[in-house]
């Protein structure tokens, strides 16, 4: 399948209802060095705070379980990122849209780190950069796993609270084909 011919002028091809000032050259740079960044310690204490034994003491797995290695996981190092997307980031630098029916919140450049961090896309879809969110609890994702073709990534959509990617679905080839959804993102897992 083929991107859409889709012009890159943000302002009318959605429907802007949380529209932020644009990315700058800095924050768009700041945006591909986080993915390459190892966890920093801090980073790691913060994980580690919120993780929790899910065993009650009287299970016999209480005594078996052992905390996650932070230190052992790495954000997805794509090679670049996609023109499209970093147009979209220089227009709003985040922000919540409407296209015909499919709503969608864009992360910010300083959110898609916190995000996949906060989600443990390392551990759950670790070759996966997290867009941004529906109205129902799934994120679209950029699917790094291969190397671009022609500058593109498949985006995936998956369950915020079932990240993986064998029950994540194709929502397009491109972030363009992406962004030319005109239903719920959620109507994909039914395709």
């Amino acid at each position: 399948m083929t991107s859409p011919k889709l012009s890159l002028a943000w302002e009318t091809h959605f429907v802007w209802y949380d529209r932020c000032l644009g990315a700058t050259t800095l924050e768009l740079d700041e945006l591909a060095a986080s993915l390459l960044a190892p966890l920093a310690p801090e980073e790691q204490d913060d994980l580690r705070r919120h993780e929790n034994n899910p065993f009650p003491p009287s299970d016999p797995l209480f005594k078996r379980w052992k905390p996650t290695d932070f230190s052992a996981w790495k954000l997805p190092a794509p090679p670049s990122l996609p023109a499209a997307w970093l147009s979209l980031l220089r227009f709003s630098n985040g922000g919540s849209v409407l296209h015909e029916d499919m709503e969608f919140a864009f992360f910010g450049t300083a959110k898609v780190r916190e995000y996949a961090l906060a989600y443990h896309f390392p551990h759950y879809m670790p070759e996966a950069v997290p867009l941004g969110l529906d109205g129902s609890g799934n994120f679209a994702v950029l699917d790094v796993r291969e190397l671009p073709v022609d500058g593109e990534y498949p985006i995936l959509l998956s369950s915020a609270g079932n990240l993986g990617f064998e029950d994540a679905v194709l929502l397009g080839q491109s972030f363009l084909e992406f962004c030319s959804w005109t239903r719920r993102l959620e109507e994909a897992f039914d395709d």
